[in-house]
């Protein structure tokens, strides 16, 4: 886990709290300028939220912060699905 700094609110988070991503979520995250990764690591008591267990709301919130497009997904499936296709690591 990396302990970030969210610069912007994100999914369940505000602005300014510090929370805890895995290294390829934190990685994107600070790329998109949602995020910096403080110096010291400090003991992360708030590990990200599962996607499967966002409310709708959140998982457009959490889309809209990463630039995924949802297209035409509206049901909390659809978007689950296009939030993981988006996040899903890229094979050649």
């Amino acid at each position: 886990m990396i302990a970030l700094r969210l610069l912007k609110s994100f999914g369940i988070w505000n602005a300014g709290e510090i929370a805890g991503f895995p290294e390829g979520e934190a990685s994107r995250l600070v790329a998109s300028g949602v995020a910096e990764q403080l110096t010291e690591q400090p003991p992360v008591a708030n590990e990200p939220k599962p996607v499967a267990e966002m409310a709708v709301a959140e998982l457009k919130a959490l889309a809209e912060a990463e630039g995924i497009d949802l297209g035409g997904a509206g049901k909390k499936a659809e978007i689950v699905e296009a939030i993981e296709k988006a996040r899903a690591p890229v094979t050649t």
